[in-house]
């Protein structure tokens, strides 16, 4: 039998505070755990820093991975990915801690692409 992790999670954590609250927090640290692993694979990326420093980066990419995952999740699924939306969960949050500190480089290409798409498009 093959389960998800959101539900494995459940599973165990409905041992401790009960099914119902269970099932409320899975998704929540499945997020978190997922965004974890990321913001230290970004963390790796980023310049030296101080525990305080790393802390808070870390903070920064769990509360980002927290907020967009799910909307990272929903694209991806309208995008026609044929993948159950609780597997897709922490990948999407893992990926987006990773990228990290590089989102403002990321926003910048894709500005500069739709600037091309766009001249590209009225110069014809």
């Amino acid at each position: 039998m093959t389960s998800d992790p959101i539900s494995s999670v459940a599973a165990v954590l409905a041992i401790f505070v009960g099914a119902a609250i269970a099932n409320a927090i899975a998704p929540h640290l499945v997020v978190f755990a997922g965004g974890v692993l990321g913001g230290y694979f970004g963390l790796m990326r980023w310049r030296n820093s101080t525990r305080w420093e790393a802390a808070g980066y870390m903070t920064m990419c769990v509360v980002g991975s927290w907020l967009f995952a799910g909307t990272v999740v929903t694209i991806a699924r309208g995008a026609g990915l044929e993948i159950e939306d609780r597997w897709l969960l922490a990948p999407a949050a893992a990926a987006i801690s990773a990228i990290g500190h590089q989102w403002l480089d990321i926003g910048r290409w894709a500005v500069d692409l739709l600037g091309r798409l766009i001249e590209r498009r009225t110069s014809v």
